[in-house]
């Protein structure tokens, strides 16, 4: 055993180049510093936004110019997800590689399918999603690219769902006041930047 003086910070020994035990258990000095567990008040929880849990880690950014399928997918089912678990609307989705974006309503049976084109999406997702003339002023000038193209296109089909549930779509009208009353509460619950 060495008698050499320790270091008191850690137990080293500077003499033989090892750490003792001994050392590191002196009661006058402890080898370790207490650190205290944070409380609420010094760390505030961090909420997420709605928009964030759609993304779910999705690690894409929106001036990346491609977006992987699979990402695409994911975005869309997290998306889903969150309107279906909110509004409680019974509404079968596909996700097919074609142009076509799309709400299909039946009077009949009162069933809602979209149909979201993969095409479609990507394209809105690198050049920008641009939005009807007639609803334009609800984004604001905005003209969503990337991953915020994806979300946005999925409230704007989601709109024409809680438009039918709601009685606001007779026919013929498709984007009127109620489209966009329903459409400004999606956005406003989903918090995109």
């Amino acid at each position: 055993m060495c008698t050499n003086k320790w270091l008191e910070t850690d137990g080293f020994c500077t003499a033989c180049g090892t750490y003792h035990k001994q050392a590191a258990k002196r009661a006058d000095k402890p080898s370790y510093t207490r650190v205290e567990k944070p409380t609420p008040t010094q760390a505030p929880e961090q909420t997420k936004t709605v928009y964030q849990e759609a993304l779910n880690g999705v690690m894409v950014t929106d001036q990346d110019e491609y977006i992987p399928d699979h990402v695409i997918y994911r975005v869309i089912k997290n998306t889903m997800d969150i309107l279906l678990a909110k509004y409680g609307v019974d509404v079968q989705y596909q996700i097919k590689n074609q142009i076509k974006t799309a709400h299909i309503y039946s009077r009949t049976t009162g069933s809602h399918r979209m149909v979201l084109g993969t095409k479609n999406i990507r394209g809105h997702a690198t050049v920008g999603f641009k939005e009807y003339p007639s609803i334009a002023y609800v984004l604001r000038g905005r003209k969503p690219t990337g991953i915020t193209a994806v979300v946005q296109i999925i409230l704007h089909e989601f709109a024409h769902v809680l438009q039918c549930e709601r009685g606001l779509r007779p026919t013929g009208e498709v984007h009127n006041e109620g489209f966009v009353m329903c459409y400004r509460e999606l956005m406003e619950f989903f918090q995109i930047p």
